[in-house]
């Protein structure tokens, strides 16, 4: 741009040499339209960059509208605070005579701290052909054009980091996932189009590389469970059944090799709940849980088996002695020891009795001891025969473990089978069993009668007592006690345990 034609016409416009009666438009006219453009416009000549010219906008940008910069040099509004930052460029095109441009540079208004970004151009001026003698510079402000972008940029980068963090916790689950020995798989319904994890390819016999398939898939399932399986499957294309899936089965592999697995899926429908889309799911290897758990079952089966084949050879050993015992009593002449070798058959009878039924029950580990004293009470009334005393038995319903029941069988018969041979010596009465729970896991086992009672020097010969000897010694060892009361008619024997 030739500094004649510009420069003198900006000193006119600054009523820096008298206006030209001859210009087309007025001084006033013309600084009006440059004053409204939106653009920044300076002028500056010589090398120290002296401003001859600077538009409203120009001033709002740098002196915040508060001066002007004309008759200053870049380097003044440099000590002033004013952000020109543009001297090098300037002094390139002083040099060089060749326009230079700049894009988004920063100018930072010093009084109210607002950041700007303006494109600018600085044009040289020449003066009659001369060097350039000074500089036009336009500044266009793009300041919402680079908000825009960077606020774009800033977006795509929050967007990027979002998606390398679901990434990453996507790679962590899967780990997490395959740590567990899970696999992961997924079916796409309209498509039919399978897509396993490498833990489900390994457990269905996949090699690496190979594209699992539907046909695949049917193939691998066990020919014994194959049609539950697809039924199952099948149901879960109602959208009636809520598309859950938990199935255990087995696959067979390539290799012949068989696998239990345990399989859970979810299908999912269309947003109008109609239509199967895709179901997901995973499976786990349980072949060796299976495998445990089947040996654990044979292993408690063969248990059971032994228990009751030992309770049978007890139960006849039992009987072999309660023999040999009643023969040898039967050779006594004297009529006490007689009696002191039938009392000994009686017991081991019962002990024989609580043995047969023992290895009669489903459950050998527990019984129920309300059942399980009923029919001890009958064994008991059978072989004290006394048509006028009837026993009986009252029971809330208590589970004891099977060490527990021989013990608690020898107390009761001792009790009970003292009850019918002297309380009642007319021959007629009740003995009251009563089974009680006692708290969370006490029990007491009372038993009544409403006979003569106890002879007055019963605490002396209780100590002499081999039956009662019995009955405190075997209530110490279940970790009880047993204690009596004299009632207003008859006695009362209760054992409590613990």
């Amino acid at each position: 741009m030739p500094l004649g034609s510009l420069l003198p016409w900006i000193r006119e416009l600054r009523g820096l040499e008298a206006p030209d009666s001859e210009a087309g438009l007025g001084s006033e006219t013309l600084l009006a339209m440059l004053d409204v453009l939106p653009i920044a416009i300076s002028v500056t000549v010589g090398p120290e960059h002296r401003f001859v010219y600077a538009n409203r906008y120009y001033r709002e940008r740098t002196l915040g509208g508060g001066g002007d910069p004309v008759g200053r040099t870049v380097a003044d509004l440099s000590a002033m605070g004013v952000v020109a930052g543009d001297a090098p460029e300037r002094d390139i095109v002083l040099r060089t005579s060749e326009p230079a441009f700049a894009r988004e540079v920063m100018l930072e208004a010093p009084t109210t701290a607002d950041r700007r970004y303006f494109d600018v151009a600085h044009i040289p001026l020449f003066e009659d052909g001369a060097a350039a003698g000074g500089v036009v510079t336009l500044g266009i402000d793009v300041t919402e054009k680079v908000l825009a972008r960077r606020e774009t940029e800033l977006r795509a980068l929050e967007a990027s980091f979002r998606t390398a963090e679901a990434e990453v916790e996507r790679r962590r689950l899967s780990l997490a996932i395959e740590a567990t020995g899970i696999g992961i798989w997924e079916w796409e319904i309209q498509t039919n189009r399978k897509i396993w994890s490498e833990r489900q390819c390994e457990i269905f016999g996949v090699p690496p590389g190979e594209t699992p398939t539907y046909d695949i898939w049917v193939d691998r399932l066990h020919p014994d469970d194959r049609a539950a399986v697809l039924d199952r499957i099948r149901a879960t294309l109602d959208p009636s059944s809520g598309g859950a899936l938990a199935i255990e089965h087995r696959v067979r592999r390539p290799d012949g090799s068989v696998r239990w697995i345990q399989g859970s899926g979810q299908m999912l429908y269309d947003e109008a709940g109609i239509k199967p889309v895709r179901m997901i799911g995973t499976v786990l290897d349980v072949t060796e849980r299976k495998e445990t758990n089947e040996a654990l079952r044979a292993a408690l089966a063969a248990k059971e088996i032994l228990l009751r084949e030992v309770n049978h050879r007890v139960k006849n050993s039992l009987q072999l002695v309660s023999s040999m015992l009643a023969l040898q009593g039967m050779g006594l002449s004297d009529p006490a020891q007689r009696k002191i070798f039938q009392e000994a058959q009686s017991r081991i009878q019962i002990v024989a009795a609580v043995h047969e039924r023992l290895y009669s029950t489903v459950d050998t580990t527990t019984v129920e001891l309300g059942a399980y004293l009923r029919e001890l009470c009958s064994d008991i009334e059978r072989a004290n025969a006394r048509a006028g005393i009837r026993i009986e038995l009252a029971a809330d319903p208590v589970r004891i473990g099977m060490d527990r029941a021989v013990p608690i069988a020898l107390v009761l018969n001792e009790l009970v089978t003292n009850a019918l041979k002297y309380a009642y010596p007319s021959g007629e009465g009740v003995v009251r069993v009563v089974l009680a729970k006692d708290g969370a896991k006490a029990v007491t086992i009372s038993v009544e009668d409403s006979g003569i009672g106890l002879p007055g020097d019963f605490e002396s010969r209780r100590l002499s007592s081999l039956g009662f000897r019995i009955v405190e010694g075997l209530s110490r060892q279940l970790g009880g006690s047993v204690a009596y009361e004299r009632l207003r008619q008859g006695t009362r024997f209760t054992v409590r345990l613990d």
